[in-house]
């Protein structure tokens, strides 16, 4: 049994919210680390080379720039960048990233700290009725979380949770297509409001934009 430290009662707090918890924090964290450049270290050097070495940001990330609507912000982060193109091989010009894009790598350390969180404190009642209930966390994340474990009986709960979650949608899917299909054979248009096909995009995929209104 772990310790209940701050950062276990702000992972439960995240877990009680609607969506994957480790996607949210995912997300929540790119968007702390963008908004504390641009307001905060925008001219810092070592965040200048990080932007270079990456080639810039991903697409998710760039989009979320162009979101926080810092247009001099946005053009200093890249003219470290602009910098050393202008002065590089043609080899160079056609090399791959050396880094990843930095805001990923902040977003990626945020969720590997709270899947630490979450195993260390597994025991935790909080952590057991969630996993008993219905979670909301993704396959992806799921994964994540087995493959940072060796503690057997936590990846058979965490099996459970996989086979429990898929022979939910399943069966869901099942009925949804039927449905769909009885409609269409007797010539009318499908009207439907069921959501399980978004329900598979975010169990297999995870979520970028779900949390969307969160700024």
């Amino acid at each position: 049994m772990g310790f209940r430290h701050m950062s276990f009662f702000n992972l439960v707090e995240v877990m009680r919210q609607d969506g994957c918890p480790f996607c949210r924090i995912r997300v929540s964290a790119g968007r702390r680390y963008l908004t504390t450049t641009l307001y905060e270290f925008v001219n810092d050097p070592s965040v200048r080379q990080h932007a270079a070495a990456a080639h810039g940001f991903c697409r998710e990330h760039a989009r979320e720039l162009r979101l926080l609507i810092d247009p001099l912000g946005v053009a200093l982060l890249h003219e470290t960048l602009l910098r050393h193109l202008l002065s590089a091989s043609d080899s160079e010009l056609f090399s791959a990233p050396r880094a990843p894009c930095p805001a990923c790598r902040y977003a990626s350390d945020a969720v590997e700290s709270n899947i630490g969180t979450f195993l260390d404190n597994f025991a935790e009642p909080e952590i057991h009725s969630y996993l008993e209930e219905s979670p909301a966390i993704c396959f992806v994340h799921l994964q994540q979380i087995a493959r940072s474990t060796r503690n057997k009986a936590i990846t058979r709960t965490l099996a459970d949770v996989i086979r429990r979650k898929a022979e939910n949608l399943y069966e869901r899917v099942r009925r949804y297509a039927e449905s769909e299909n009885a409609t269409l054979a007797q010539g009318s248009k499908p009207e439907t409001h069921e959501t399980i096909w978004l329900e598979c995009l975010e169990f297999f995929s995870g979520s970028d934009s779900t949390f969307d209104g969160e700024r």
